[in-house]
This record gives C-alpha cells, structure tokens and sequence, in this order.
C-alpha cells in the first residue's frame, strides 16, 4: 500500500511515526502526500522510478532545493530529508492554493521573473558548479536542434498499432514537416544574428533553471507565489529557460504579457547592453524550437514509459489523449508562425 510505504519511510527519515497520511490529487510525474506528525505537518513524494527513465528525480529536486534554500530563497518549499533507498523526498509543506488559469496577469508574471533571475544571481555561489545539468539543456544552438531531433525519431519509432494512428499521423504529417521547416530557419535566423550555432555557451553565461517552471508548478498563498517540482532542474541556456517559461501549456503566460516578460527580464539579467542583444537574439532562435518541442513533449501520452508514470502518479486520462492531440497540434502551428514569419520576438531584439 502507497500510503505505508511513505510512512515507513517518513518515520525512517524523521524517526517519528505519521499519524495520518492522505495522497494529495493533482500529480502527473510523482506520488505526493500530506502527512501529519505528532509536531508538524510535511509533504512527502514518493518518485517515479523505471528502468526506461534514468533521471535521478529524487536527487536533483532534494539537491536543488536544498542548494536554493541555503542561499536564501525563499519562495519554494524547504527540504527537510529524504529515504533514497525507498525513493522518498520530504519537503515543508507550504499552504496555498492552485493558480487560477483565467488569473495569471502582471503580479504573477512578475513573481515568475523574480525566481529566474533569483537563479541567474546565485550562479556563482559555492556549490553552484556541483549541480546536474537540467533536464533536456540545451547548451548550444546545435544541442537543442539534435535533441529535438531525438525526441521526435523516438516518437516516430515508438508509435506502432491501431491504438495511436493519431498520434502517428500527426507526427508523420504535421510534426516532421514543421521540424523541417523550423530547422532551416533556425540556421537562417542564426546565420543573420552572427550567432554560431555548434558554439557552447560559455559557463558564465549558463544558469540554473527549474527546468519544468510555470504556473502550473506554483501555489498562491498569502505571502505571493511558492514555486514548487525542480526534479529537472539544473545548468542550462537562460535563453532556454526563458522560452519555456512563456510556452509551458498547462497554465501558459498570457501572449499579450510575454514580450513585456521577456524584455524586462533580458534587462534584470544582463546590464550590459551587448549581452542582453545577445541573449534576446537566442532567445529569438531558440523559441521555434521549443514551441515544438512542447508539442512534442504532448504526445508523450503515447509512451509506454511515460504512461506508467502517469498512472504511477494516479494522473486522470478520460479524454486527455485527445486533448493531447488538440494541443500539440496548435503548439506546432505556433512554432511554424514564429520560425517563418515576423512576430514580438523581432523587435525584442530591436528593442534589446
């Protein structure tokens, strides 16, 4: 039984045995529990573990955290210990609410900038250079093309049978074209930017990025917003991470805020004028990408691997596969309209 599993393990970790343990809803990844002690109260998460997905989850979130909160953020859970051999983490358990998808407006925008740039700043702080690269980094412009690539070959192999014809179709006839398509005018818009897209990007101009950051991943309580899930987390392109933040679907960043984010938050990174034209320009290329990159990422419903997360986690599936469907296919059509045509991201770098 789940829930004895994360009390014994609680009670391994703390060395007080829970008093109840109720499985929170809402996870997609992971098992998330509120457990009440005879002193306090915790979350616990119980991670996802496969043969199929190597990621350390556990590692990298208690570890992130664990580096965030000792250099003074505070706008994320504290960790408190973990049970590795049992694949338990336990964090603070902070109170608030899930952020209203109709509510995302300046303030909580705004708050989602101060977490970033909270992360550019401590960079350089003593323990930095021992964190994990982010899930999926991209730390040259050839490196997310290729993941890209990846991603999508495996989706292409992986999508056999009459169950997903689909998902296969939509790759084989929307999702393959528009990535060759953004591919060159990737190269195209490097090319016209003097950006060099087999250079690594130099570690002074890497950052430490949640990875899976959004609204989504955010509870609104009374102090503002607590950022939660770093299991992805690490070293990556800040041009990446800033892309992401405006395309995460789940809760996405209102369209008409995203220029206004970006610009603001190129300036808060980077006082030198160069520098931030440097970092608008990648953001610029990059964006294409990762607009299809998220629609590619939706069809990961379709994964053997991924759908035993999913019901690991206890995520709700009555009609998600379609929606799934929907989605990336409106997040492709976004990637090929900024890949092929002028939009906001132009004149972030004139403006830059």
């Amino acid at each position: 039984m789940i829930e004895a599993r994360i009390s014994d393990a609680v009670e391994t970790a703390l060395g007080a045995r829970p008093l109840v343990v109720t499985r929170l809803p809402g996870g997609r990844n992971n098992i998330v529990a509120r457990v009440v002690l005879p002193e306090r109260t915790v979350i616990a998460k119980l991670y996802f573990r496969h043969p199929g997905d190597s990621r350390d989850r556990l590692g990298t979130e208690f570890g992130v955290l664990g580096f965030l909160w000792d250099n003074g953020l505070r706008t994320i859970p504290r960790p408190i210990a973990s049970d590795v051999a049992a694949g338990v983490g336990i964090y603070e358990c902070v109170e608030g609410t899930p952020v209203d998808p109709g509510g995302v407006g300046p303030s909580e925008v705004r708050q989602l900038a101060d977490l970033l740039v909270a992360l550019w700043k401590l960079r350089s702080r003593p323990g930095a250079d021992s964190l994990p690269h982010a899930s999926e980094a991209s730390l040259s412009l050839r490196a997310c093309v290729d993941g890209l690539a990846v991603r999508l070959g495996r989706l292409e192999q992986t999508l056999t049978g009459p169950d997903v014809d689909a998902a296969r179709h939509l790759v084989r006839d929307v999702l393959r074209p528009a990535f060759e398509r953004i591919s060159r005018a990737t190269a195209n818009a490097a090319v016209r930017s003097g950006l060099d897209l087999d250079a690594g990007l130099a570690p002074d101009r890497r950052t430490i990025s949640p990875a899976d950051h959004g609204f989504h991943n955010a509870l609104s309580g009374a102090a503002g917003l607590v950022f939660l899930d770093f299991e992805y987390a690490g070293w990556d392109d800040p041009a990446q991470m800033l892309a992401n933040a405006c395309l995460q679907p789940q809760i996405p960043m209102p369209v008409a805020l995203r220029a206004g984010f970006l610009a603001d938050t190129i300036a808060r990174l980077h006082a030198d004028r160069a520098d931030a034209r440097t970092l608008a320009q990648r953001v610029r290329v990059l964006y294409p990408l990762l607009a299809l990159r998220w629609s590619l990422i939706m069809l990961n419903e379709f994964l053997p691997v991924d759908g035993l997360r999913r019901a690991f986690a206890g995520a709700p599936t009555v009609g998600r596969p379609q929606g799934q469907l929907d989605g990336a296919r409106l997040q492709a059509d976004e990637a090929l309209a900024h890949a092929e045509t002028r939009s906001f991201l132009d004149e972030l770098v004139e403006s830059a």
